[in-house]
């Protein structure tokens, strides 16, 4: 039935539709309710079929799960109908434009309960409860998914760090403070730090492309104190001197990053907490920059 623009296009698409659902109503496996949820439903999916004609039910086709009608109806409103069909969660996901975020998510409550990485994309869709195709739309390899991983445990670690120095002016007790916040991300969650860290993406900085980016900023959270201490004379360290001030940062992440792993591989030998055992680890390391005031 060939459709015409204006009213009469409206008229003819509405009888086309009509008719449609009538003939779904006779179908012994679809309901009146169902022929009247096609009225009810004028847009569900794009249409992907050419041409501007109302379209049949082909009530000979059956799902073998369901054993219902498909119904296709194309015309005026542009629109694919299936309302036989429910949106799966990979579909919404990307109706809502977040099956990335959803794949990262599900990785990262994988590795959090498992304490590993060593998961299959096919069991990560089935966790996302979307297709095992989908991840692949995001992530070449699985190699990708974990670098995106990684970049979310850094952009946690940094955010940690700086929400626990927001409120100290202090760089020494700052400095502390974050490695404070340091090691308890690394305690909670090891697998995360070790991916983080480790060697399973340790191919280059260069093929890391977000996690080297938040990676980096992480860091600047301990060199920015450590200028701080410079700059407010709490340590002795110049705040023009570069080098200087590259080598305190690097011997504070060394200090902070070694107790990590020791703590997490449970190689410390001590049943001092962690905290305690950190603010201990830390004095040590400020004694050696911190400036001495002269004994009175």
């Amino acid at each position: 039935m060939p459709v015409n623009g204006g009213d009469g296009q409206k008229r003819a698409s509405m009888a086309g539709l009509q008719q449609c659902a009538a003939h779904c109503a006779r179908s012994e496996a679809v309901s009146t309710q169902l022929a009247n949820n096609i009225l009810a439903s004028p847009r569900c999916t794009p249409c992907r079929r050419p041409g501007n004609r109302i379209g049949h039910v082909d009530s000979r086709r059956r799902t073998e799960s369901l054993n219902l009608v498909d119904v296709y109806i194309c015309g005026f409103f542009g629109a694919t109908i299936d309302p036989m069909k429910k949106d799966s969660p990979d579909t919404r996901a990307y109706h809502h434009g977040d099956l990335r975020r959803a794949l990262i998510d599900s990785a990262l409550s994988i590795v959090t309960e498992e304490q590993d990485w060593s998961f299959s994309l096919r069991e990560l869709a089935r966790r996302a409860g979307v297709s095992h195709a989908a991840p692949h739309s995001h992530f070449a390899e699985k190699r990708d998914l974990l670098i995106a991983v990684a970049a979310v445990g850094f952009a946690r670690l940094r955010d940690r760090m700086l929400e626990a120095v927001s409120r100290l002016k202090r760089a020494d007790k700052a400095l502390t403070a974050a490695a404070q916040a340091y090691i308890a991300f690394a305690t909670e969650n090891p697998a995360l730090y070790r991916l983080m860290f480790g060697p399973a993406l340790a191919d280059g900085e260069a093929t890391r492309p977000g996690a080297s980016e938040i990676g980096a900023e992480t860091k600047a959270v301990l060199e920015d104190l450590v200028l701080r201490g410079a700059q407010s004379g709490v340590f002795t360290l110049k705040p023009d001197d570069a080098v200087a001030l590259g080598v305190a940062t690097l011997s504070c992440w060394s200090t902070v990053h070694g107790l990590a792993n020791l703590i997490i591989d449970s190689k410390v030998d001590t049943a001092m907490p962690d905290h305690k055992l950190v603010d201990g680890v830390m004095q040590l390391f400020l004694d050696g920059i911190r400036t001495r005031r002269p004994a009175s």
